[in-house]
């Protein structure tokens, strides 16, 4: 009897760990990938950038997108609950030909990227919580990574604020 409390215990805190990872917690989620993805409005849209990582493995050591720039293979943006509402990413035989994301600029949210193919249809962006990723390569510290972030926006008239970035 022993044995089996204890065996049931541990699959239920597997069970209680995973929800809590998808419960979007902006902590949990900062804490899945090398670091976080800077988000900013411009033009009333979101854009979407990178810089600061620590890659896994490497406990003191931070990381800076160099001036090669970060080799971007996708980029996804979901809406909680609903799965990704814009994505981009980059065929496989086209590796080596990725889009650099310099540490000054950042990507748009629904502009297309050459060469990339679309993942999801680009939705028209609504109050809510939403989540990014962007995974790559940085080629000046030969480093794959990928950023994560949880955010929120307000749409009133039109117009997007960015209501909270973790």
């Amino acid at each position: 009897m022993q044995i089996i409390y204890q065996k049931i215990k541990k699959k239920l805190s597997v069970v209680i760990l995973f929800a809590v990872l998808l419960s979007g917690s902006t902590v949990n989620a900062a804490k899945l990938g090398d670091g976080a993805v800077l988000i900013k409005i411009q033009k009333n849209n979101l854009c979407f950038s990178v810089d600061k990582y620590k890659p896994r493995g490497y406990f003191i050591k931070n990381f800076h997108i160099g001036s090669q720039g970060f080799a971007v293979r996708n980029i996804s943006v979901s809406k909680f609950q609903n799965g990704v509402i814009w994505g981009q990413g980059i065929p496989i035989e086209k590796n080596g030909n990725e889009y650099r994301l310099k540490p000054n600029q950042c990507i748009e949210y629904g502009v297309a990227l050459n060469s990339y193919n679309s993942q999801g249809s680009i939705q028209k962006l609504y109050s809510g919580k939403f989540n990014v990723i962007i995974s790559g390569y940085d080629p000046t510290a030969d480093q794959m990574a990928t950023f994560m972030s949880v955010f929120n926006i307000t749409v009133i008239d039109g117009k997007l604020n960015l209501k909270s970035v973790d």
